[in-house]
């Protein structure tokens, strides 16, 4: 994303959304988005928090785009994997966009 102070946030359109177990030591986690970005001139964008003190991780996944910028108005279909990396031992939840997406041992 440039730093262009003029880009406006978005939303995106999840149609699934998945976590990936990599059978590694220690294990490494990678969540897999799917969806549409409102137009192709949507960047897709995903923020991930640290565990809080209930193991509960927060993904906002979004997007950036330039209201000055021509574009079609299509959706453009994306698949990302985000990698999460791994976490302490313990029980944890999975949030994107305030919806539990996922609960995992690790």
């Amino acid at each position: 994303v440039s730093a262009d102070s003029d880009l406006v946030r978005g939303n995106v359109i999840l149609d699934s959304t998945d976590l990936l177990t990599l059978e590694s030591f220690p294990l490494q986690f990678t969540l897999v988005l799917k969806g549409d970005l409102p137009t192709p001139c949507h960047e897709l964008q995903v923020a991930v928090s640290p565990p809080d003190l209930n193991n509960k991780i927060v993904a906002d996944v979004y997007s950036f785009t330039d209201p000055n910028a021509i574009c079609a108005q299509v959706l453009e279909p994306f698949e990302e994997n985000f990698p999460l990396g791994s976490f302490p031992t313990g029980h944890y939840t999975l949030w994107v966009n305030g919806e539990q997406v996922a609960e995992f041992d690790s």
